[in-house]
């Protein structure tokens, strides 16, 4: 288990889009809850989406976070969340079902505005973040 948050691809993109209040939100956590963290998924999810304007402020933020790995424990756990739900009439998708298996692997509550997204971390999941408008 590890202190801190896992933090979803959404948070990331608003921060290196320059949303200052999702930037003064990151550093709060970090005041307060210790490292951020994100997963190896949301680094290709933020960089297959990255501007060519944005490259310095991505590797900025995501030089300062710890980045977690999909193990095979990890990958099982997605697959079964993934199964478990379908069978509730629920459709995730394997990123976000890998995303969820991550944060709890690690103990880590997840940062993100997507909370339909994850019901399976009802327990685990920070308050809504701000919106950004």
């Amino acid at each position: 288990m590890h202190a801190g948050h896992l933090v979803d691809t959404n948070i990331l993109i608003q921060a290196i889009r320059g949303t200052r209040a999702r930037w003064d939100y990151l550093e709060s956590l970090i005041i307060t809850g210790g490292p951020l963290y994100c997963s190896v998924l949301t680094i290709g999810e933020v960089l297959s989406g990255m501007r060519p304007r944005e490259r310095e402020r991505t590797e900025e933020l995501l030089g300062v976070m710890g980045c977690l790995s999909v193990t095979e424990p990890i990958a099982r756990s997605a697959g079964a969340l993934r199964n478990e739900w379908r069978q509730k009439g629920f459709q995730f998708g394997m990123v976000d079902m890998t995303i969820a298996a991550t944060a709890l692997a690690y103990g880590l509550p997840l940062v993100t505005e997507n909370t339909k997204d994850f019901p399976m971390l009802a327990g685990s999941l920070l308050p809504e973040p701000p919106r950004v408008q």
